[in-house]
């Protein structure tokens, strides 16, 4: 029972661990300074952050991330089979470059001439929308191509990465598709039933994977079908 508890469900519960501490230092660093760097602009129906810290943030997430996936890949050279402390890195890698790329696609923008001649901000387009789409099956095909060349750490920190991403995409970036199809229902409850059905087929699918030799690639899975789920229903409550 103790060996089954330590290699199926810890895993679960350090992408968890993981995943809290790096939004509590999200939280910390976006305090070091509230300077704005750009106008608020709406985005989504919310109003835009683009302060000194935040920008902070991201930077070094994405430095973290690209340090811890660069050990993580030494480890699995080192390593002759699969490394926990490997997945860990991987894992933490691609959280941090969910959260650093996210926050700042999500907040920042370019500054714009419009025809009037006025200078305004423009945020990026939202990798979680369906704007982001195109790019989402992109990187999905090129982690296709990693697992194929047996790049187990890259493929850990990308699959993180993506995680994450479609556990956003596939409630925002459907609503505006389903609306032009014809759905009657509103954006929460869309919401909540996207992330409902997403969270189930995602379960099936990581506990499928945890019953091959892709247990941690299955507790990924997993980890995105809950996430899912959770964001799924704090959205349909917004």
């Amino acid at each position: 029972m103790n060996s089954t508890l330590k290699r199926d469900v810890m895993p679960f519960v350090w992408l968890v661990i993981l995943t809290g501490v790096a939004m509590a230092c999200l939280k910390v660093m976006k305090g070091v300074s509230t300077s704005r760097l750009q106008s608020s602009m709406w985005v989504a129906g919310e109003v835009s952050e683009p302060t000194l810290g935040r920008l902070m943030a991201g930077v070094v997430f994405l430095l973290l991330s690209v340090a811890l996936l660069y050990n993580s890949m030494k480890i699995e050279k080192r390593e002759s089979e699969e490394s926990r402390l490997s997945w860990i890195c991987s894992i933490a890698g691609g959280t941090l470059l969910w959260i650093a790329i996210g926050e700042v696609s999500w907040h920042f923008g370019i500054p714009v001439v419009s025809k009037e001649g006025v200078w305004k901000f423009v945020n990026f387009p939202r990798i979680e929308s369906v704007q982001g789409v195109w790019l989402f099956l992109v990187m999905l095909m090129v982690n296709f191509l990693i697992i194929r060349r047996g790049s187990i750490a890259l493929t850990m920190y990308l699959a993180t990465f993506l995680g994450n991403w479609y556990g956003h995409l596939c409630m925002i970036a459907t609503y505006p598709v389903a609306r032009l199809l014809g759905c009657t229902l509103d954006m929460q409850t869309w919401n909540r039933a996207a992330g409902l059905v997403n969270s189930i087929i995602l379960a099936i699918i990581g506990i499928w994977l945890m019953r091959k030799d892709t247990k941690y690639l299955g507790t990924v899975v997993l980890y995105v079908a809950a996430g899912t789920l959770l964001y799924g229903t704090i959205l349909g409550k917004v």
